[in-house]
């Protein structure tokens, strides 16, 4: 009798006589890698989501609904099949097989790759599981910079993972420690504690420097829990914009993150990633007092702006022209106090402040008593004397040939950084400003301009004389 005789008598009781197109409309509760290897192995061809209208048989888990063809429950077959006495001795739970799996990782992280090769063939001829994929994971990571590499495994690990993952390890191989919690979700059987300690016994910590996120990788709810709470007290945090993942994957039942202090983000992140930590987390960013965002996407900001209720300061590094009154637009909040935008683009782009066109942003101008603006390749000030309770203005490089009547508004000015080499008339309202530190920076200011200057304010007030030189 051929030893995958069982498996077909098995599968018989569920109406299947031989290989056909199926579909595994997962997340399942059982192993989905060993019953997609078993089906595999048994002749099935495994469709992807794009051509599964084609199938002639799918495997639903409890939450999926399938009508276009005949379905079985996924609770109902796994037992089935996973009872059979496998001929695969990768899958079975004894020494030997442990040591094999052992074996198998250090085929696969090996740079040769014929060895890899042979890990796989391994693979295949002995089995696979969800256990199985720590390891087998670990090693593609391993091998993240060598895409000839990371295409071998993809080649072999098509028909044993479920969609989102292979399109997450071709897409975005290099996230692969920060989505996680992704795989956990399509293989909830998959350890992502065990998948760092993999990793680490390669010498290479994915989390180094933000180490706190590691217990969201725990295997244990009330760990999880933990750390939530843990992370919601710290008073300031810094993330690459992809680590946003960990928390966004974060299964439920394990706590929820409501930061207190400042968040500092590298990197724009994806409104996707967002959108689902926000679903996961809806009090995310609501009691942040400071938000520091590199590279902010305006697609960011429209999401984390009307969530973030009681935030005082804002730093955004836009690689984008921008207009300054549409992104007030975006915020809610009335406590706003300090805001710092630094453009880091190259095309030149009228960049205007609120105006009757803007009334969010008209009605939010004056809660601001900090303003910096610099790198705008053209600025239009008109509208800063909506800005009247500022008490310390920053203008830096951003091409001003002059500044507008309406700054002699700003009846509570203190503190004016004006670093503009472009710059070559101020208005008569300027010299009626309250300042009491002025720092200038090199200018085109004619001398009798100059001399107003030092008339209007006293020597003490210039923290800096180059502009005046």
């Amino acid at each position: 009798m051929d030893n995958l005789t069982p498996y077909w008598e098995a599968l018989r009781l569920f109406g299947i006589e031989g290989p056909c197109r199926v579909f595994l409309a997962g997340p399942f509760e059982a192993d989905e890698v060993a019953l997609r290897f078993i089906l595999n192995k048994l002749g099935f061809t495994l469709l992807d989501r794009w051509n599964a209208r084609a199938a002639q048989w799918v495997v639903c888990g409890e939450s999926s609904e399938w009508h276009k063809a005949p379905s079985t429950n996924e609770q109902r077959l796994a037992p089935a099949l996973f009872q059979v006495e496998s001929p695969f001795h990768l899958l079975r739970e004894d020494a030997s097989s442990q040591q094999r799996r052992h074996s198998l990782f250090r085929l696969l992280k090996n740079e040769d790759a014929k060895n890899i090769k042979l890990g796989f063939t391994l693979m295949e001829n002995g089995g696979a599981d969800t256990s199985l994929m720590e390891e087998v994971l670990a090693a593609f990571h391993l091998h993240h910079q060598d895409e000839e590499k990371q295409g071998l495994f993809l080649r072999h690990l098509a028909p044993l993972l479920p969609d989102e993952v292979l399109e997450l390890l071709r897409e975005a191989p290099d996230s692969l420690p920060f989505r996680l919690g992704l795989i956990r979700e399509q293989l909830p059987r998959f350890s992502p504690h065990r998948f760092l300690k993999l990793m680490e016994g390669e010498h290479y910590v994915p989390l180094e420097n933000n180490e706190f996120l590691t217990g969201l990788y725990s295997d244990k709810a009330e760990d999880r829990e933990r750390t939530c709470r843990e992370i919601s007290k710290t008073k300031a945090i810094h993330l690459p914009a992809e680590q946003l993942w960990i928390p966004a994957d974060l299964p439920q039942g394990g706590g929820v993150i409501e930061l207190q202090g400042e968040l500092s983000l590298e990197g724009p992140p994806r409104p996707e990633c967002l959108e689902k930590l926000l679903r996961r987390h809806p009090g995310f960013f609501a009691n942040l007092k400071s938000i520091i965002m590199k590279r902010a996407g305006l697609a960011a900001i429209h999401i984390i702006g009307p969530e973030a209720l009681r935030l005082e300061a804002l730093k955004l590094e836009v690689p984008a022209p921008l207009s300054i009154a549409a992104l007030l637009e975006e915020f809610s909040t009335s406590s706003l106090r300090k805001l710092d935008i630094q453009s880091t683009h190259r095309r030149t782009a009228v960049t205007g402040l609120p105006s009757q066109a803007h009334p969010g942003a008209t009605s939010m101008a004056p809660n601001l008593r900090e303003l910096s603006i610099s790198g705008f390749r053209s600025l239009n000030l008109d509208g800063i004397e909506l800005f009247r309770n500022l008490k310390a203005l920053t203008l830096i490089d951003n091409r001003l040939k002059a500044l507008p009547s309406g700054i002699g508004a700003l009846h509570n000015l203190e503190e004016l950084y004006l670093f503009e080499k472009e710059l070559e008339s101020l208005p008569g309202s300027f010299y009626k400003l309250p300042l009491k530190k002025i720092w200038l920076g090199p200018n085109q200011l004619p001398e009798h301009t100059k001399v107003l200057l030092e008339k209007a304010f006293p020597a003490e007030a210039f923290q800096w004389d180059q502009g005046l030189g």
